[in-house]
């Protein structure tokens, strides 16, 4: 039946069943993807050894650093620079030396020396950035 040939009424029904049927797809997709980006990254373990299951920022609460040990204002306005990351971590360099048994090292590319936040994020998932071209199995804290 073509909707010119529908009642207003019946058109109603018909619009409000199509609008349900979104929903019934829609809500649990993206509550589902929202979950999945919100949630730590359990049992992985990240490219330095150590436990990947909670955000970076969760990593420095646990081993006593305050939110102002990386971030310069409260409330936090924007993400610390790489520069701060290195005033407890190392430069560059030392970064790369302890890195540089794993099968990749991350910090030694032909990228050159890449902000710190590139891949490594505080309040969300971390992610690799080398994955935008290669395919490495690895877990980035």
């Amino acid at each position: 039946m073509s909707s010119s040939s529908l009642s207003l009424n019946e058109e109603s029904i018909v619009n409000v069943h199509r609008l349900s049927c979104l929903y019934a797809v829609f809500v649990p997709l993206t509550a589902l993807c929202l979950v999945m980006s919100f949630s730590p990254s359990h049992g992985q373990v990240a490219a330095d050894g150590k436990d990947a299951t909670v955000f970076l920022a969760d990593r420095h609460k646990n081993r006593g650093i305050e939110c102002s040990g990386c971030h310069q204002e409260s409330p936090p306005k924007q993400k610390p620079q790489g520069i701060i990351c290195m005033g407890c971590h190392g430069d560059y360099s030392k970064v790369a030396e302890k890195t540089s048994k794993l099968t990749i090292n991350p910090h030694d590319t032909h990228m050159g020396e890449l902000d710190c936040n590139q891949c490594h994020k505080g309040h969300q998932r971390s992610v690799n950035v080398c994955n935008q071209c290669h395919t490495f199995n690895m877990k980035v804290p």
